[in-house]
């Protein structure tokens, strides 16, 4: 069959019984691979159009042509965005929090586990509001101040002007806002998983445009932190885990009651290796 711009996408069926899950996070991730790796070969299941079917899949998903093909063959372990980014395509949906409910059962078990975002039954959470985070800078900032606590017209037109009051509307519009009964506007039921490319721009933006360098002479501010080193794989790994733990336990203390308030704050962390970007994919 002759494969121009579109795939024929197989119903994902389970590989891995609830039953047969040990409650190991490397089980659970090698059961994880498996599911994967099996529904990945039924999208690329003719060997003579490999490389055609790659091409088309990859820019569908928006995830590299050699990532999916090392996921496909168990060589690497995807992350949580990269799974919701590949199940989206197979199940042809855009809100994540059905996903959980059509994916194989082994994909929610690990979804649920490894994604800080709890899932509200009344919000919907779509893949085209990661987009528009991402593309425009003044709505990724009204939508992260309104994440953060209520916010009135008169703040968005004090820093964003007509354009950001014009960019408000599109946002009610669209669920991602909703005004309260104060007048002030908030998270709407239109959210989303933020994607990798994403968490960048966002964290770059807002760090460009609040961090205080004159606060971090002092205690008790703020947070700056850079530092470089020749790792072992071993000492990386370890690096990876607790900066993961770090980010877990910062989500659990804003979360509990007694720790919300007015002081609008954000953390953004990354942690790589310093490889070009091209020899890496």
């Amino acid at each position: 069959m002759n494969i121009s711009s579109e795939l024929s996408v197989p119903k994902p069926k389970s590989v891995v019984s609830r039953k047969a899950l040990v409650n190991s996070s490397d089980q659970l991730m090698n059961a994880v691979s498996e599911q994967l790796s099996l529904d990945l070969k039924k999208l690329l299941s003719n060997s003579t159009q490999l490389k055609n079917r790659l091409r088309i899949l990859s820019e569908k998903i928006e995830i590299d042509k050699k990532t999916l093909l090392r996921l496909s063959e168990k060589g690497s372990k995807p992350s949580y965005t990269t799974v919701f980014k590949i199940y989206r395509y197979i199940l042809n949906e855009v809100d994540d929090a059905k996903i959980l409910l059509r994916c194989p059962e082994v994909i929610r078990d690990y979804l649920k586990k490894a994604n800080p975002q709890t899932f509200d039954k009344k919000v919907s959470y779509t893949a085209s509001v990661d987009k528009e985070l991402k593309s425009n800078p003044v709505f990724a900032e009204i939508y992260i101040l309104c994440a953060t606590g209520p916010l009135s017209l008169s703040e968005i037109e004090k820093r964003f002007g007509l354009y950001g009051k014009n960019i408000l509307q599109s946002m009610l519009k669209l669920g991602v806002l909703a005004k309260t009964q104060k007048n002030e506007y908030a998270l709407g039921p239109q959210q989303t998983t933020i994607s990798p490319e994403t968490i960048i721009s966002i964290g770059t933006q807002l760090t460009l445009a609040y961090a205080k360098t004159d606060k971090a002479y002092e205690m008790n501010h703020n947070i700056m932190s850079f530092y470089a080193e020749g790792l072992s794989e071993e000492a990386y790994q370890k690096w990876l885990k607790i900066d993961q733990d770090a980010v877990r336990k910062k989500i659990e203390i804003a979360e509990m009651p007694n720790s919300k308030g007015s002081r609008r704050a954000f953390t953004f962390a990354v942690t790589d290796t310093l490889e070009p970007k091209e020899m890496t994919k």
